[in-house]
C-alpha cells in the first residue's frame, strides 16, 4: 500500500512537470523585469542544454537556420533597442561547441571514443590543433582567440554532424533548413535593391562602408547586402547556398522541385544584386558543377550547361561592355592591386606568419595589426590595418606557411572525400546521396574560387561551406547510410 502511494501516476508527474515549468516562468519574468541580458541568457543556456539532450537533431537544424541572422539580431538590439547584450553574443559559439560535445558523448555511449579510421576526419583534428598552437604563439591572445574560434568553428560542426550520426530524415531538415535562410536572404537583398539603404536602417543597420557603393560621386548604385549587411558576405554565402538549393531541386519532383528552383533563381539574382565580382565567379562555378555532376543524362547534362555558359557569359560581356561601374569596379581596382602586393610583401617578411588575429575585422576591431594602411575609398581615408586581400593569402599572412598549407590540405581532402563518396553514391544507385555530395563539393570550390580574390570568411560562411559537406558526408555514413540494395537481396 505504502509502495503503491510512493509511486506517482504518468498524469501526476505531468502535472508536476507543468507547475515547474509555470513557476520557473513566472520567476524568470519577475527578475528579467531587473536583470533582463542575465536572465535571457540563462533562460536561453537551458532551452539550448535540454534541446542537445532530448532534441540534438532539432539544434543542428536551428544552427543552419539562426546562425546567419546573428547580425541582424544584434544590430536591431543594440541600435534600435539600445541593449547591451553583452557575453549574449556568444550564442552561436556555445550552440557548435555544445553540438560538438553532445556528439561526443553520443560516441561514447555506442562503442567509446575511439580514433577515426578515416585520414579526413583526423586530419581535420590535427588541423584544429595545430591552430590553436600558432594562436598560442601569436603576439595577441585575445584577437588570435576569436580569430581562432572562427576558423575551426566550421571544421569542428562537420566533426559535430559526423559524431552525431543523424538519419536522412534529420540532414534533409538541415538541408530545407539553409534552403529557407537562401530564400529569405534573397528575397530581402531584391528588396533592399530597391529600397536601398533604408531597408537596412529599418533594422537598426547604418550603411557607411564601401562595399554598399563602389563610386557614390558617380552614382553607380546600390550593392545588397541583406541581413548579413555586407553584401560581399552575402554574395560568398549564396555561392554554397545555389550549389545547394540547384541539388535540392533535382533531389525532389512535383511541387517541391517547382518550388525549390524558384529559390534557386532567387538565389541567382540576389547574387546579381551583390555587384560582387567574386561572388560572380564563384556562383558560377558552383552552378556549373552541380550542374554537371548531378545531371545523369549526358544529352541533358550538355544542353542545360551550354544553355547556362552561353547566357551567363553572354550576359556578362554585354554588361560589361555598357560600362557600369558595378561590374567592373574601375574606382577601386587599383586598391586591390595595391593590397595584393602589400600581402605577398607581408609573407615574405614574415614566412612563419605574424600571428593568428592579425587581418581584417579582428585586427581592425582589436587593433592588433602590426600596421596600418590607410587608403582612400569613396573619398574617405580609412585606416584598414594590415591587409589580406584573399582568404588564402590571409591564412599565410597569420599562420605563415604552416597554417596556408594546413588550409590548403583540409580543402584538397575534404573535397576529394565528397568526389569518392559521390562514387560510392552511384555505385549504389544512391541518387540523393550523390547529389548532396555533388552539392557540398561545388559550394566548397565556388566558396574557395571566391576567396581567391576577396578575405571574406564570416562564421555563417564557414558554417554552410564545413556544415554541408558534413551534411554530405553522414548521408553515406552511420545512421545516414541507407540500406543497400545487394544485402537486400
Amino acid at each position: 500500500m505504502i509502495g503503491t502511494l510512493a509511486a506517482p501516476r504518468p498524469a501526476d508527474r505531468r502535472l508536476v512537470v507543468g507547475a515547474a515549468v509555470v513557476a520557473g516562468g513566472v520567476l524568470a519574468s519577475v527578475l528579467g523585469l531587473a536583470w533582463p541580458v542575465p536572465v535571457f541568457g540563462a533562460m536561453l543556456a537551458v532551452l539550448l542544454a535540454v534541446g542537445l539532450v532530448r532534441w540534438p537533431f532539432a539544434v543542428l537544424a536551428a544552427a543552419f537556420a539562426l546562425i546567419p541572422f546573428h547580425f541582424a539580431v544584434y544590430e536591431a538590439l543594440t541600435q534600435r533597442l539600445h541593449t547591451n547584450v553583452g557575453q549574449l553574443t556568444l550564442w552561436k559559439d556555445v550552440m557548435i561547441g555544445g553540438l560538438l560535445l553532445r556528439g561526443l558523448v553520443h560516441r561514447w555511449r555506442n562503442g567509446g571514443l575511439r580514433v577515426s579510421r578515416s585520414m579526413a576526419d583526423n586530419y581535420l583534428v590535427l588541423y584544429v590543433l595545430v591552430l590553436g598552437f600558432l594562436a598560442i604563439a601569436s603576439p595577441h591572445l585575445v584577437p588570435a582567440g576569436y580569430a581562432y574560434a572562427l576558423d575551426v568553428e566550421g571544421p569542428l560542426l562537420l566533426l559535430a554532424v559526423l559524431l552525431l550520426e543523424p538519419s536522412r530524415r534529420a540532414l534533409n531538415a538541415c538541408i530545407l533548413a539553409i534552403v529557407a535562410v537562401t530564400a529569405v536572404m534573397s528575397a530581402a537583398a531584391l528588396i533592399e535593391q530597391g529600397l536601398g539603404a533604408s531597408f537596412p536602417r529599418w533594422w537598426g543597420f547604418q550603411p557607411s562602408s564601401e562595399v554598399f557603393y563602389a563610386d557614390p560621386l558617380h552614382h553607380t548604385g546600390y550593392r545588397s547586402g541583406s541581413f548579413f549587411g555586407d553584401s560581399l558576405e552575402l554574395g560568398f554565402y549564396l555561392c554554397g547556398a545555389t550549389a545547394l538549393t540547384l541539388a535540392a531541386a533535382m533531389m525532389f519532383r512535383g511541387w517541391a522541385r517547382a518550388v525549390l528552383s524558384a529559390v534557386a533563381v532567387l538565389a541567382a539574382a540576389a547574387v546579381v544584386v551583390t555587384f560582387t565580382r567574386s561572388a560572380y565567379m564563384g556562383a558560377g562555378v558552383a552552378a556549373i558543377i552541380v550542374l554537371l555532376l548531378g545531371i545523369r543524362n549526358p544529352a541533358t547534362r550538355l544542353s542545360v550547361v551550354g544553355l547556362f555558359v552561353v547566357v551567363s557569359a553572354g550576359g556578362a560581356v554585354l554588361w560589361a561592355q555598357s560600362g557600369d561601374n558595378r561590374l567592373t569596379h574601375s574606382a577601386d581596382a587599383s586598391v586591390h592591386f595595391d593590397l595584393l602586393r602589400d600581402d605577398f610583401d607581408v609573407i615574405s617578411s614574415y614566412p612563419l606568419g605574424y600571428g593568428i588575429g592579425s587581418t581584417d575585422t579582428v585586427a581592425r576591431r582589436f587593433g592588433s595589426g602590426f600596421q596600418s594602411q590607410s587608403v582612400v575609398l569613396n573619398n574617405e581615408t580609412a585606416d584598414i590595418g594590415p591587409s589580406a586581400e584573399s582568404v588564402f593569402l590571409g591564412r599565410a599572412v597569420e599562420g605563415g606557411v604552416a597554417g596556408f598549407l594546413g588550409y590548403i590540405a583540409a580543402l584538397f581532402i575534404t573535397g576529394m572525400r565528397l568526389r569518392a563518396l559521390r562514387r560510392e553514391a552511384l555505385r549504389h544507385d544512391d541518387g540523393r546521396g550523390a547529389l548532396v555530395a555533388a552539392a557540398a563539393l561545388a559550394g566548397l570550390i565556388g566558396i574557395s574560387v571566391a576567396g581567391v580574390f576577396l578575405p571574406v570568411r564570416g562564421l555563417s560562411i564557414q558554417i554552410l561551406m564545413w556544415g554541408v559537406c558534413g551534411i554530405a558526408i553522414a548521408y553515406q555514413t552511420g545512421r545516414g547510410r541507407p540500406r543497400r540494395r545487394a544485402l537486400a537481396s
